[in-house]
């Protein structure tokens, strides 16, 4: 379960996100949690409601990320994800906007986490390649969007040896007057 709210744009760190419910009972307990979370931690915020769905299968997290930089226009970035990105972010991998799909696979591996993607004690090798696409369909949608895209997130990204899921994603649009 995930808050629903344009106002709250980490919404973990708000106490936001819920995992792990099995039952209708811990689904109901964690909606209303998550509501009181957001009304404390935000109370301006606008709340649409809150979000449920289906768990996905834990993975490797990666963060894929586009920034648009005033000089360069748009950057992308992939690094570890979900919960590590803040602490390993200097870890991470940039490059401007559209690449290639061997820019891609070299990003990935010289990664420090690299290890973890390409098996790591006894699991198999993730899908690298499918990473490596993803990365290039977001680069692409990034320099085709060049004027409109400021910001976009995608945090965690699930890899395994099956390819990629997109857990969440936030995107921020340039504001035109």
């Amino acid at each position: 379960c995930k808050i629903d709210s344009p106002d709250i744009l980490h919404k973990s760190d708000v106490g936001g996100v819920m995992l792990n419910l099995s039952s209708d009972q811990e689904v109901e307990r964690a909606f209303d949690l998550l509501l009181h979370n957001a009304s404390k931690h935000c109370p301006s915020a606008r709340i649409h409601g809150v979000l449920v769905k289906s768990m996905l299968k834990s993975a490797t997290e990666i963060i894929i990320g586009i920034n648009r930089d005033p000089q360069f226009g748009p950057i992308v970035m992939v690094g570890l994800g979900g919960v590590f990105c803040r602490n390993f972010l200097r870890m991470s991998k940039f490059a401007p906007a559209p690449l290639r799909k061997e820019e891609a696979l070299s990003m990935i591996q010289r990664l420090k986490g690299y290890p973890l993607l390409n098996g790591y004690r006894g699991k198999p090798p993730c899908d690298v390649d499918a990473l490596a696409t993803l990365l290039v369909q977001i680069s692409e949608s990034a320099a085709n969007h060049r004027d409109t895209l400021k910001e976009l997130d995608l945090n965690p990204v699930f890899v395994d040896e099956n390819g990629v899921a997109i857990a969440d994603a936030l995107v921020i649009c340039v504001r035109k007057n």
